[in-house]
């Protein structure tokens, strides 16, 4: 049999074998989830987070950013323990493989659901949100320079807050505007 690329392959395996094209797929739906899970948190988290009306700072919006990416990797890690275990069950079983449905019904049933999330302190979950918190105050400070180069009538003065951190009730004030972080000069 001969092929003339790749295409002609793809096809080829399509019209002999149909199931050919459900195994290209076979796991995208539950990667898909796994990172609509991760980044969706941390980017939610963010934006609900990183502006309140002042801005406090760069250690602050880097626990904001922290925070959401841990959240984002609590959420992300039943996703990949699933996948883990499926494919090592999958090693060993001959005939019928399990399923991630499977996986999770015999092991709510056996050990209770808690133990999708045996071994995430193992993965030091801490450590590895640290990049994507440093990636997420990089994009800030550079949008917001940016933006402050492009829009100039745009710059503003942050100032002391007399406010609580988590407040979006009252209007922000401050009591003093000492010149902006990227001032010129």
């Amino acid at each position: 049999m001969k092929f003339v690329g790749a295409w002609d392959v793809f096809m080829k395996a399509v019209t002999e074998k149909p199931n050919v094209l459900l195994g290209i797929y076979r796991g995208v739906s539950v990667a898909a989830c796994s990172q609509v899970a991760l980044l969706g948190t941390t980017w939610g988290v963010y934006n609900a987070v990183r502006y309140d009306g002042v801005y406090h700072g760069t250690p602050v919006l880097f626990l904001y950013c922290h925070g959401g990416a841990l959240l984002g990797k609590i959420l992300q890690y039943p996703f990949l323990s699933i996948r883990q275990q499926v494919r090592i069950r999958n090693q060993h079983t001959r005939g019928r493989p399990h399923t991630f449905r499977s996986y999770i019904v015999e092991v709510r049933r056996k050990h209770g659901i808690t133990k999708i999330y045996d071994g995430f302190f193992a993965s030091r979950p801490i450590l590895n949100s640290i990049p994507a918190a440093l990636l997420l105050v990089t994009y800030d400070l550079c949008s917001r320079h940016l933006t402050e180069q492009l829009h100039p009538e745009l710059r503003k003065m942050h100032g002391e807050v007399n406010q609580p951190l988590y407040s979006r009730h009252a209007g922000p004030y401050a009591e003093t505007l000492p010149t902006y972080e990227f001032k010129r000069g």
